[in-house]
């Protein structure tokens, strides 16, 4: 169910001289083989800025060097250097081959990925229902929405749609598409974005939604016993479980490029969501706070995110003192610079745990899982 849409590949070197040329060449040719391709060019140190907008990225041979640290930084993207034949002699041809190659193996990754996450039973025994669950991630370059259907708590279908932003992303069709796939759905759970309080989405300024009875709406248009859990906080409550050995944990999402992320917090298994959903709702402080450049320049770069990263953090460990932090933060290359940096502020005794994750998604649908159990309990 993705959309069709042309590829758009980016070329990276020192200056963006070269791989400008050889841009111009590779538009010229693909529109004379009618191929769904649109290049540009950049220069490296412009790279981070602009990737955003890109399914692709392709790196000279002469910065190379730089390759590990672009897919460490740019995971949902495709980075590849050009291999150096190809681009002595900017051989269109053969780069086409190349790019398909790529485009094919990663999409084979992706699919493997994906089918680690539909394992997610719903481990319920005392329920047999069945359970749409509808999730909303965005990372930085799109809104993937992930779809999965639970019958007597194993995965009976899963999809993914992608779409460009939170307008155009209409949760109503997706359920009734959902709901096309299987009869007698039970329940419906929502992992969204946005400040939720007992079905009410409060602030969700991304979509133009203040105050809006979300859970009521659906359930007066589809009869179908509806709840909403915040999507970071699913993914705190996802790792929690997977991770008992911890009594605090703390989940940190930053999205790429973005200067305002999100926190979820999880105290002995109990999801902290406090008054009117407020809790880890980091845009009321952040902004306010001292920072070395305007906000929105700091998210492009590794070291500016670490900035904004440790400001948000701060607060967190110092009110709530969580023995674990699970951060997602793309444009973090060094973990470890960034331990440094929190430990300037926190006593040795006092830092937590601070881990990285790349693919939040088993931990989101685990997430997920556990709070439709819990709901179902409640309100059997």
């Amino acid at each position: 169910m993705e959309d069709e849409q042309v590829v758009k590949i980016l070329l990276c070197c020192s200056s963006g001289f070269t791989t400008s040329y050889f841009a111009q060449r590779l538009n010229e040719a693909a529109k004379q083989l009618s191929l769904d391709y649109e290049f540009d060019a950049t220069s490296y140190f412009d790279l981070y800025s602009r990737a955003e907008g890109y399914d692709m990225i392709l790196i000279a041979p002469q910065i190379g060097y730089m390759l590990k640290k672009f897919k460490k930084a740019l995971p949902k993207k495709r980075v590849c250097q050009i291999p150096t034949s190809l681009f002595a002699s900017y051989n269109t041809g053969a780069t086409f081959s190349f790019i398909q190659e790529q485009l094919k193996e990663y999409r084979q990754q992706s699919q493997e990925k994906n089918s680690l996450f539909s394992d997610c039973r719903l481990d319920c025994p005392m329920h047999q229902e069945t359970v749409l669950a509808i999730a909303e991630l965005y990372d930085g370059n799109s809104i993937q929405v992930y779809i999965h259907i639970y019958k007597k708590g194993e995965v009976l279908f899963d999809d993914v749609v992608i779409k460009p932003n939170f307008q155009k992303v209409v949760l109503f069709d997706l359920i009734q598409y959902a709901l096309g796939q299987v009869e007698g759905v039970d329940l419906i759970v929502l992992a969204v974005p946005g400040i939720i309080k007992e079905g009410t989405i409060i602030d969700f300024p991304q979509r133009g939604l203040k105050n809006y009875p979300m859970k009521k709406r659906i359930e007066e248009r589809f009869h179908i016993k509806t709840t909403l859990i915040n999507n970071t906080n699913a993914i705190a409550l996802g790792f929690a479980y997977l991770h008992p050995e911890h009594e605090i944990v703390t989940y940190h999402s930053q999205p790429y490029g973005r200067a305002m992320g999100g926190q979820g917090t999880v105290v002995h298994q109990n999801l902290i969501n406090g008054i009117s959903g407020i809790s880890g709702e980091i845009k009321f402080f952040l902004p306010r706070m001292q920072f070395s450049n305007e906000l929105a320049r700091l998210a492009k770069t590794d070291f500016g995110t670490q900035e904004i990263v440790t400001n948000a953090l701060l607060p967190t460990i110092s009110l709530i003192g969580p023995d674990i932090i699970v951060l997602r933060a793309p444009l973090i290359n060094d973990l470890e610079e960034l331990k440094k940096r929190i430990a300037t502020f926190i006593p040795c005794d006092a830092m937590p745990e601070i881990v990285m994750i790349e693919d939040i998604k088993p931990f989101l649908f685990r997430g997920i899982a556990e709070y439709a159990c819990s709901f179902l309990q409640e309100t059997e």
